[in-house]
């Protein structure tokens, strides 16, 4: 056996050798501390607060990743946007998607919108709003819209790229004007999203709404029979007598039309009373499509997100099994 014999240039490579291998070590170490609050890869559960840019704007949205998650197996995700004046955050603690996701195993995100300057009937507001369809009318000189629909699209994809997401599993829910928004996007992006709820909030009649949307999904709207929106037009709650009589009143039609007629359902429900609520199922005229739609007005109820605490039924139960009854083909 030859002795090893310790030339200059043998030095040389070793010093470079410990010297390359000290800074790669550094940059590794200091690299992972500067992501501690994004998820690895594959990516863990737990609250991620996060951000991302949208035609150069940073917009943020929140992550809950149950603990059941692992990379071997895909979630349903449900989508949770705001009301007026909310955010993110505020829907996070006050929702109820975050505890419902831990029991049933499923991801939920919370976007927060963008604030504008804009007329709410009458009174000039500067607060959070999502973009839905009547943005355009009301929003004040010199505002600009931003691409809530975009943001939507930039959403999935970075959560499917940092989580195994089941693509097929995609749920939307909103309340309010985040309600509104979610109705708009089960016109424009109804080909990724499998199902949507809008609580206390519709798709209204503002002209520039699209008259077919991309596919026809199942749809629940959710309404109380005290909300402002009947209140504030016809200065009582609406009336509940007679559950066959509710479909005739004018801003119920009004509220309707625009999901019967373009997710092409049949304009006579089968109707069921359950106490707390009435329930209209519009099966589609086609009887080999599978989409709903579902409309339910809650007894004394008011305008608010039925998180299970504060209205008459538990609306993250009953979305939850409207939305668990779909997956998209």
């Amino acid at each position: 056996m030859k002795n090893f014999i310790m030339t200059r240039s043998n030095k040389l490579f070793i010093q470079r050798f410990f010297f390359y291998s000290i800074i790669t070590t550094t940059l590794f170490l200091h690299g992972c501390s500067d992501k501690s609050t994004e998820p690895d890869t594959p990516a863990s559960a737990g609250k991620f607060d996060l951000e991302i840019l949208v035609d150069g704007d940073t917009r943020k949205y929140i992550v809950e990743v149950p603990e059941v998650y692992n990379s071997r197996k895909s979630l349903p995700v449900v989508f949770m946007f705001h009301g007026t004046s909310e955010t993110g955050e505020y829907m996070y603690e006050k929702s109820g998607w975050v505890e419902k996701g831990k029991v049933e195993g499923f991801i939920s995100v919370y976007p927060t919108s963008w604030k504008y300057c804009f007329n709410d009937r009458g009174t000039i507001r500067n607060t959070t709003r999502f973009n839905s369809y009547n943005m355009e009318s009301i929003i004040c000189e010199g505002e600009k819209l931003r691409d809530d629909v975009k943001f939507f699209q930039a959403m999935v994809d970075e959560i499917s790229s940092k989580w195994l997401v089941d693509k097929k599993r995609i749920y939307v829910c909103g309340f309010s004007n985040g309600a509104s928004f979610t109705s708009r996007l089960a016109v424009e992006k109804s080909d990724i999203i499998t199902a949507i709820v809008s609580s206390s909030g519709s798709l209204g009649v503002a002209a520039n709404i699209p008259p077919t949307p991309v596919r026809k999904l199942p749809i629940m709207l959710l309404f109380g029979n005290e909300d402002s929106y009947f209140v504030d037009a016809t200065g009582e709650p609406l009336p509940m007598e007679n559950p066959n009589t509710v479909l005739d009143h004018t801003y119920i039609k009004k509220l309707l039309e625009p999901y019967i007629n373009r997710f092409s359902v049949r304009g006579v429900p089968i109707i069921s009373d359950l106490s707390l609520a009435y329930k209209y199922d519009f099966n589609p005229i086609n009887q080999n499509d599978p989409h709903i739609f579902v409309f339910t007005l809650v007894r004394n109820m008011g305008h608010v997100f039925p998180n299970g605490n504060n209205a008459p039924v538990n609306g993250i139960n009953l979305y939850w099994d409207f939305f668990s009854k779909y997956s998209s083909q």
